[in-house]
């Protein structure tokens, strides 16, 4: 499957937004909340100065997982010994957490980014906890720290500049 250029990935989004709004009112539902959840191939975003860009008409939903190399995987653990001593100090960070979600039907999954206060890094159990609770039980969400493949916070953004240096041992 061949990546969407911008225009027909919009017009796309547009029509099945139209479809689902039909789709609700022949139904005669109301909701509050919409989401749309857009993943992208990370082998088409290229490295640029600071910031990232992505290569023009390259968008592609992530099936497979992606493994880190040891440099990612070290990054990573930096951030989440970086995010662990600010909750020592009773701090409790925001962070946007990319994260691999498995399918349980089928082989692959997708990357899904959730936004929320750290709440714990677990170093024992290899997950993080986050502050918002789900399911009927009103447990934090967590995510196992094998699953991340990108965390972005305040705290950790100066780490992807090219001359952060620093050492933090791995969790």
């Amino acid at each position: 499957m061949e990546p969407y250029d911008c225009e027909k990935a919009k017009l796309i989004v547009r029509e099945m937004t139209e479809l689902l709004a039909l789709y609700l009112v022949r139904k005669r539902v109301v909701t509050k909340q919409v989401v749309l959840t857009i993943n992208y191939d990370r082998t088409s975003i290229t490295l640029s100065g600071k910031g990232r860009t992505a290569k023009e008409n390259e968008y592609t939903v992530t099936k497979n997982r992606i493994e880190l190399s040891e440099t990612e995987i070290d990054r990573l653990n930096q951030k989440l010994s970086l995010i662990a001593d600010a909750i020592k100090n009773g701090e409790h960070p925001m962070a946007a957490i990319t994260y691999f979600m498995p399918d349980h039907l089928k082989a692959g999954g997708q990357y899904e980014t959730v936004t929320d206060r750290v709440k714990k890094v677990d170093a024992f159990s290899a997950k993080v906890a986050l502050e918002h609770k789900e399911g009927a039980a009103g447990l934090h969400k967590e995510i196992s720290i094998a699953d991340i493949l990108e965390i972005r916070s305040k705290l950790t953004d100066s780490m992807d500049d090219d001359c952060f240096i620093s050492y933090y041992p791995s969790l």
